[in-house]
């Protein structure tokens, strides 16, 4: 259970960057170089990697789910594509 933790939590950060510079490198080498940094002899790559591809596939759709529950729970609704990517 705590290797998949650390896993998700791999994917998060990769994503987190990849978002931030724009979507440049490709996701899957920002994935690879996390693993080496944070993760050395993690054995859940494979976990890690289809994690991160599904969510780059339904990447439009996972934005449009934020973007609604964010008009909810905000009343002065601030679009996705609006919202900083730090605080």
């Amino acid at each position: 259970m705590a290797t998949r933790n650390l896993g998700r939590g791999i994917v998060l950060q990769s994503l987190y960057e990849w978002d931030f510079n724009k979507k440049k490198p490709e996701l899957e080498e920002i994935i690879e170089r996390d693993l080496k940094e944070f993760a050395p002899g993690f054995d859940e790559r494979e976990f890690v990697i289809n994690l991160a591809r599904g969510i780059k596939e339904n990447i439009e759709k996972l934005d449009k789910v934020i973007d609604r529950k964010s008009t909810r729970l905000n009343s002065s609704h601030i679009p996705l594509s609006r919202m900083p990517s730090s605080a």
